[in-house]
């Protein structure tokens, strides 16, 4: 939790460059209380109580959009600490934005995306491309000396001789 909170407190640095218990520790806590809401959501109107299912829904999108600006963030300085531009993410944006079109989209077109072969396997690439790109991001080491983007935060003794 320290973490995640470390990540809150720096939501406008992006420069610098983040360890991977950083970033790791950040998306597990938001996936995780994201996951939470969805499913108690899901039990909500199982239970027939859609107007707790609606709100439980409210407080999943507003999470998402409260934590958008420390996802890019951390997720700037992750690609940092491994060299690359920041703009990276920039293909993280694109397949959410194309994820995320479908929550907007009446139920009819959302029902007939999904019901059909090449509906499912569109949505199927997009989450498969999220989900290496985030374990790529999570498992992935960063460089160990000094780069562009500043000193490495793990290998911090190293940098002294560098």
């Amino acid at each position: 939790m320290e973490w995640f909170m470390y990540v809150l407190r720096h939501t406008f640095d992006y420069s610098g460059r983040a360890r991977r218990l950083e970033f790791a520790w950040f998306i597990w806590v938001y996936e995780a209380s994201s996951w939470l809401i969805w499913f108690f959501a899901k039990v909500m109107f199982a239970l027939h109580l859609p107007d707790i299912a609606d709100a439980a829904n409210f407080i999943n999108s507003a999470l998402d959009i409260l934590l958008l600006l420390p996802l890019m963030s951390v997720t700037v300085r992750r690609l940092h600490d491994l060299g690359y531009s920041g703009w990276w993410q920039s293909l993280l944006v694109i397949v959410n934005t194309f994820m995320s079109t479908l929550a907007f989209m009446p139920d009819e077109i959302v029902e007939q995306l999904y019901s059909s072969k090449e509906g499912e396997t569109i949505v199927t690439i997009n989450i498969v491309i999220i989900f290496a790109y985030f374990l790529y991001l999570t498992f992935k080491d960063g460089q160990p000396f000094t780069n562009r983007y500043g000193k490495s935060p793990k290998y911090s003794v190293l940098n002294k001789y560098s």
